[in-house]
């Protein structure tokens, strides 16, 4: 059974990414994991220190489209606009 693991922060920042990394371990031990990043500099820092258990997927520049959340903004938009 899969779970959800979700962490807000008011900054993104490596060391909070690095800190994502290490609380979302312990909910899933050495389980690998596929993630989908979007081009934001956070996830590309040199300092951020992805697990050896997490496969990193780059989004192109500038496809929103790949990114679910995009979809989820442009759809509340189009209802605060009506």
């Amino acid at each position: 059974m899969d779970t959800v693991f979700s962490m807000s922060s008011p900054t993104l920042i490596v060391i909070v990414f690095n800190t994502f990394w290490s609380c979302y371990l312990l909910t899933r031990g050495d389980d690998i994991a596929v993630i989908q990043f979007d081009q934001g500099a956070f996830h590309k820092a040199k300092a951020l220190d992805i697990p050896d258990n997490i496969i990193p997927i780059f989004q192109p520049p500038h496809s929103p489209e790949l990114n679910p959340i995009e979809r989820f903004w442009e759809f509340l938009k189009s209802q605060l606009q009506a």
